[in-house]
């Protein structure tokens, strides 16, 4: 009897320690949420960083090293114990459990997420706009440019400094901020600024998702997510299905494992990208075969890569798309290469600043190559970091993320006042899909495809028409109609 006491109570013990220490190193760690966590999980894994499950085991070391020692004092004490302390020790360990559960759905507002899951909305049905490539035209006479499309890992205007409309002491991305104020740069204020992450679009594959297709990722959670391999949102028309159908040559390039998060087979299946990664730099002798840092191989390589990637599209006779994702600013704090510097006090600031130059240098190649006039090169973030460096106390709305137009073939209408036409604006990531296709030179029927608005007409958006609590509210909720209809 003492030994199935000592059994059971061992292993409620080490629950209660995963349960209390994982989400305690979650919660000082990570700003994630239930959605993003739980879509996180469910999607392929594969190319998955394995400094991040390192930092995730050794941020857990503390807790099993309680547990282990509570087990050891339980197995030695429960024999010379009473039953009524036995119950006790039982009901103080059961405790701690409800304890962890309660602290996990606090810290991940999971009640939230379920409770808004379990409603539904007709958002969809009434505003959802379905692209039709043929009637996507530029103007006549007008040739459309080809796309650089440039996701920056987690990056946020929050980097930047107070005075250019950040959130830090010292601005921490000065070639951005200088872009953003020479060039064009969509802003939720006179500053610096940008889009509003709504649900469905908080981590890298819902947010490249949105910006593609209009709409968040809001797959029912079940077995269909784990067959997107076969079947991606076949019912959708995106960005690459658009610009396939007007005979552009596409590539997606990442420096990990393109299989993590089903990104592979969305760009695949949409538009019918090639597919440059990890395993695609080890095959063409970019990298050496065992070669594996961070997630795979860092941005200093992936701009190197691209460059050479750029060089053969534009040779080609096809118009072409290339959208490359940045990896070294990925939680949690990111990856020090060989180029980082020692200006400020933590590795995430120094990252930061890093991607920043890294960027510029890149931009700075591209200016003076002969196919630059005739490409739009659009560059954002794809959502807010989800680890606390550098955004500790600030509310997830205080986080824009970056964005920023290059070779533009328009600019924004005015406001109605006469104002900025790209100042001042609240809108989310499904806005941009209109948006990206209006700066090659294409025109928009009617200003809006999915469930975004072209931010180059002046329209009002629908976060600027509902509100953005009520546009997200929606969007939280499930929808029957958008399940049958992309899937």
């Amino acid at each position: 009897m003492t030994l199935l006491f000592n059994l059971g109570m061992s292993l409620l013990i080490l629950l209660a320690a995963l349960l209390i220490g994982g989400v305690r190193y979650f919660n000082k760690t990570y700003g994630a949420k239930a959605e993003q966590v739980f879509y996180t999980a469910v999607l392929p894994l594969e190319g998955t960083g394995g400094d991040t499950v390192i930092r995730a085991i050794k941020g857990l070391m503390p807790a099993l090293t309680c547990a282990l020692l509570l087990v050891i004092a339980v197995s030695f004490l429960s024999p010379f114990c009473p039953q009524s302390v036995r119950l006790l020790l039982l009901a103080a360990v059961l405790l701690a459990i409800a304890g962890g559960i309660r602290y996990a759905d606090k810290s991940l507002n999971a009640s939230e997420f379920f409770r808004l899951r379990r409603q539904c909305t007709n958002i969809y049905e009434k505003e959802y706009v379905r692209p039709d490539a043929d009637r996507i035209v530029p103007k006549e006479g007008q040739r459309p440019k080809n796309l650089i499309y440039i996701y920056l890992e987690g990056m946020e205007s929050t980097f930047a400094g107070t005075t250019q409309g950040g959130k830090q002491k010292i601005n921490h991305i000065p070639h951005m901020t200088d872009l953003a104020e020479h060039k064009l740069h969509f802003s939720d204020t006179d500053k610096l600024g940008g889009a509003h992450n709504t649900a469905g679009t908080g981590w890298t594959m819902g947010a490249i998702f949105a910006m593609s297709s209009g709409v968040p990722f809001a797959f029912p959670i079940g077995s269909y997510l784990r067959n997107l391999d076969k079947r991606y949102a076949k019912g959708l028309v995106t960005l690459g299905d658009i610009l396939h159908r007007k005979g552009y040559r596409q590539e997606f390039m990442c420096g990990s494992d393109a299989a993590f998060g089903a990104r592979k087979a969305f760009f695949e299946q949409h538009g019918d990208y090639e597919i440059f990664d990890l395993n695609t730099a080890r095959e063409r002798g970019y990298i050496p075969k065992d070669y594996y840092q961070w997630w795979g191989f860092e941005d200093r390589h992936l701009y190197r890569m691209a460059k050479e990637e750029l060089t053969r599209l534009a040779a080609g006779e096809k118009p072409f798309n290339f959208t490359m994702l940045t990896v070294d600013t990925h939680f949690v704090s990111g990856y020090k290469c060989p180029l980082c510097r020692d200006d400020f006090p933590t590795d995430a600031e120094n990252i930061v600043a890093c991607a920043d130059r890294q960027l510029a240098e890149f931009l700075d190649w591209l200016s003076a190559q002969p196919f630059a006039e005739d490409t739009a090169v659009v560059i954002t973030g794809d959502h807010p970091r989800m680890d606390t460096y550098m955004v500790k106390g600030l509310s997830y709305y205080e986080r824009p993320i970056y964005n920023c137009f290059l070779q533009a073939a328009k600019e924004p209408a005015a406001g109605k006042d006469g104002r900025n036409g790209a100042k001042n604006r609240v809108f989310t990531p499904m806005d941009m899909l209109p948006t990206v296709l209006s700066a090659m030179g294409f025109e928009i029927p009617g200003n809006r495809l999915g469930l975004g608005t072209d931010l180059f007409c002046g329209k009002k958006t629908l976060a600027e028409r509902m509100g953005f609590e009520k546009l997200n509210e929606e969007l939280s909720k499930q929808s029957a109609w958008y399940a049958e209809t992309f899937s």
